[in-house]
C-alpha cells in the first residue's frame, strides 16, 4: 500500500549537528514505529524540537508520551500509523497541543538537571519516612 506521501516525505538515516537541526526545524511530523527502542532518543528530539511525534508501542518513551499528552502512540500498523500522520497534518491544533507538550516532558524528564531533581526527591522521600 503506498501512502502517497512521496513526495512530501523524508526519510532518513543518521543525521548529526546541523543537517539534524535543519531537518527537525523543517518537520511537520517525526515518526518512529521502532519494533524495538530501549529509549528513543531520535524521539527525545524531535519534542525537544517542538515537532509532533508519532511512536510505537515498542519506543521506551511511549509511556512517558502518553501520559502526559505529548505525542501519539500507534502500534506498528500501517492503518494506524497514516490515520495518525493524517491527524496531525490536517489538525494543526491538536498538532501544536503535542508539540507543546513533548517540549516540556523532554525538559522536565530528559534535561541534564532532570536526573538531579529526581535524586532531590528522592533523598526529601527518605528523610520525610524518618
Amino acid at each position: 500500500m503506498r501512502l502517497g506521501l512521496d513526495s512530501s516525505a523524508d526519510r532518513f538515516k543518521h543525521l548529526r549537528g546541523e543537517m539534524k537541526a535543519a531537518a527537525l526545524a523543517a518537520a511537520d511530523v517525526f515518526v518512529l514505529p521502532s519494533a524495538s527502542e530501549n529509549f528513543g532518543i531520535a524521539a527525545a528530539e524531535s519534542m525537544a524540537a517542538a515537532v509532533p511525534t508519532i511512536v510505537s508501542e515498542e519506543v521506551g518513551l511511549s509511556s512517558d508520551i502518553r501520559s502526559h499528552d505529548a505525542g501519539m502512540i500507534v502500534e506498528r500498523d500501517l492503518q494506524q500509523l497514516v490515520s495518525a500522520i493524517s491527524d496531525l497534518l490536517e489538525t494543526k491544533e491538536k498538532a501544536a497541543t503535542l508539540a507543546t507538550n513533548g517540549r516540556r516532558l523532554v525538559r522536565e524528564r530528559c534535561s541534564p538537571e532532570a536526573p538531579g531533581r529526581a535524586l532531590c526527591e528522592l533523598y526529601q522521600q527518605v528523610i520525610s519516612k524518618k
